[in-house]
This record gives C-alpha cells, sequence and structure tokens, in this order.
C-alpha cells in the first residue's frame, strides 16, 4: 500500500552502522549486508504503524518477569553503556550466543527494541536455522512483516 521511505547514508570506513528516525541507515563501505537487514528491522519498527507496538508486546510476553539487567554487568570488559539494559529470555535457543540472546532482549528509553531487527537480520541470514529454532519468534517476525501485528504461537 504505502511506501517506507529508507535512505542509506555513508560513514567512514570502520563506523558502526545504526538507523535513524528520520528513515536514515548510516553504514561503512563493506558493511555486511545481514547489517543493512538488521537497520531495515529498525526503519520497520520506527515507520511502520502498529510495528513499535507489536514488538514492544512480543518482548514482554517473551521475557515475562525476568529482571531486566545491565549489559556491562552480565559482559564485563565488552563495550556496552551504562544505560544499556537488555534479558536473554531463552533467545540463546535462537541465536546461540549469550551475547546475542541479551542483545535481542535489549530494551531502549525510548521504547524502542532490538526485537524486529535482530529477527529480520536472522530471516536474512538464516531463515530456515531460524524457523527450526525458535518458531514462534520466526512466526512473529514474518506474520509482523506480512501485516499480522498479534503475537502468534507454534
Amino acid at each position: 500500500k504505502g511506501q517506507m521511505p529508507v535512505t542509506v547514508r555513508q560513514l567512514p570506513a570502520g563506523g558502526r552502522a545504526y538507523a535513524w528516525q528520520d528513515g536514515s541507515i548510516y553504514a561503512a563501505p563493506g558493511t555486511d549486508l545481514s547489517v543493512y537487514a538488521h537497520e531495515l528491522g529498525h526503519q520497520i519498527e520506527f515507520q511502520l504503524p502498529g510495528a513499535l507496538d507489536a514488538a514492544q508486546a512480543f518482548l514482554a510476553h517473551r521475557v515475562g518477569n525476568e529482571p531486566i539487567v545491565k549489559l556491562n554487568e552480565v559482559f564485563p570488559g565488552a563495550r556496552y553503556g551504562d544505560h544499556e539494559m537488555g534479558r536473554a529470555d531463552d533467545f540463546e535457543k535462537t541465536f546461540k550466543d549469550k551475547t546475542l540472546a541479551y542483545y535481542a532482549g535489549k530494551e531502549y528509553p525510548t521504547g524502542f527494541t532490538e526485537i524486529l531487527s535482530m529477527g529480520v537480520e536472522l530471516l536474512y541470514s538464516d531463515p530456515t536455522g531460524f524457523a527450526e529454532r525458535d518458531p514462534e519468534y520466526f512466526k512473529f517476525v514474518t506474520g509482523l512483516l506480512r501485516g499480522y501485528f498479534r503475537v502468534q504461537r507454534p
């Protein structure tokens, strides 16, 4: 129906990619395509009406009462700021990496999440593995991309 404008802007070599709410994805030359998929997930959450609410609801459903923790306390020596907080849920089965599990459960003070961006990245890089390891999350991401905004159960 509508269009979702996204502009790609170049960062200096070695710069860390990010998405901005103005519809821009910033990335350095040579950035892996999976990173673009990730940042496109952020743009969908920013721009698609209902996507942010759906991502927040899915995250709340998955983490339940799990306490939120500072990522730099869970991963000492990692380059996380004091404000970066997350929960692991059982995303380790999804990502096979404890760091990525907590990152998927990350919440921002703005209310934005990593749920859709991490899911879109995984959908790009390993769709079959994603569907097999975490069918509920896979169904959420693919359902949202198709226009369904409910938490879907396997």
